[in-house]
């Protein structure tokens, strides 16, 4: 069967394993890395697959820890394709031979997505340690190379999160990517949980610097030819075509959150929630103990649908600020988001002359 034609209809993000070769200084589950139990993977991975797929998931997204940590990765990865099920990965990049490269495209996995947080091994090291920077970039050129030769079908994106540290030098990413043959670039902006908020004063950005930041991105991205997934809303994106004479839309997919409804979460014990950002607030006691189903629930299926009930009524809930913007049909907000507002959205408003206390 020819699975390159699949289409994705209902997806988990699961974090596989605590274990990481890493300590990012903005990693959002540095609180747990090596200091919390998960699943034994080599003797569970065929009946958490088999669950996963009776309850009508046919896309796992593989996280961490870092995925390539855990020795049995490779055994559930080749039992979820066999399972018709599509694979992606997360990686840092730090273990992506050309050995292991290889071993993935063989066993069909559809994209593989390599966090890099610099454009200069300066910028990098400092959030993802010493040397990272030089390892990473030489093993995304090999992978890059392999799948050009072995002409596979597998997309190699990279992601990047803006930070106080590396948004001097940030945009020129494009031209590193460009370089080594790598046609994707994913722009995030910081999750502010774990190590991002114990080194916020290094990180943490400014509304006015991110959508800066992206609009420089985006030049350097058209120059270089390279295909950008950017963090923002609507509101964020006409203010950035505006200044710099664009004419980029956003892909409606990633307008809406589909948190609970068709994406879901998974912890490294197996518990089951509408998102991650949900999940962690969760663990901090901020949000409701049902939002949290294991996935060995008898009634994981039913219990699941509240999920998108919840996290529905509370990204619909905008305020008057969404109320009044032209995308507000379009761009369902985030459940976390206070009544679904984003804090650029309101920033891009003011730039384009709109005082925000109107339209709060």
């Amino acid at each position: 069967m020819n699975k390159d034609n699949h289409t994705i209809t209902k997806s988990i993000l699961w974090d596989v394993t605590w274990k990481c070769n890493l300590r990012c200084a903005h990693c959002y589950n540095a609180d747990y890395l090596a200091n919390q139990k998960s699943v034994n993977i080599e003797d569970n991975y065929n009946r958490i697959v088999d669950r996963l797929k009776d309850l009508q998931f046919n896309h796992i997204h593989l996280l961490g820890g870092e995925p390539l940590c855990e020795e049995s990765i490779f055994d559930l990865i080749e039992y979820a394709v066999s399972k018709d099920i599509i694979i992606t990965i997360n990686t840092n990049g730090t273990l992506l031979t050309e050995q292991t490269t290889k071993r993935l495209i063989d066993l069909g996995v559809k994209q593989i997505t390599v966090s890099l947080d610099g454009a200069v091994a300066e910028d990098n090291d400092v959030i993802r340690g010493k040397g990272v920077f030089e390892r990473v970039v030489n093993n995304l050129s090999t992978a890059s190379l392999l799948i050009e030769k072995q002409k596979s079908q597998m997309i190699l994106q990279v992601a990047t999160v803006i930070t106080g540290q590396n948004v001097a030098n940030i945009h020129r990413m494009p031209k590193i990517l460009a370089d080594i043959k790598i046609k994707y670039l994913d722009v995030l902006k910081l999750y502010e949980c774990g190590n991002a908020i114990t080194n916020g004063a290094n990180l943490i950005l400014t509304p006015e610097e991110y959508i800066e930041a992206i609009g420089k991105i985006l030049i350097e991205a058209y120059r270089k030819g390279v295909y950008l997934q950017i963090d923002c809303k609507p509101k964020v994106l006409e203010y950035v075509n505006a200044r710099y004479g664009f004419n980029v839309s956003l892909n409606s997919v990633f307008n809406k959150c589909e948190a609970g409804q068709k994406m879901f979460y998974m912890d490294q014990l197996c518990n089951i929630f509408p998102c991650g950002p949900i999940a962690n607030r969760i663990k901090r006691n901020e949000f409701e103990e049902e939002m949290r189903v294991s996935l060995f629930d008898s009634d994981a299926e039913e219990k699941m649908r509240l999920f998108g009930v919840w996290t529905c009524s509370k990204s619909c809930s905008v305020n008057a600020f969404c109320k009044k913007c032209k995308y507000v049909s379009g761009c369902s907000g985030c459940a976390l988001c206070q009544g679904g507002e984003d804090l650029l959205c309101r920033k891009a408003a003011e730039i384009f002359g709109v005082r925000a206390d109107a339209l709060a």
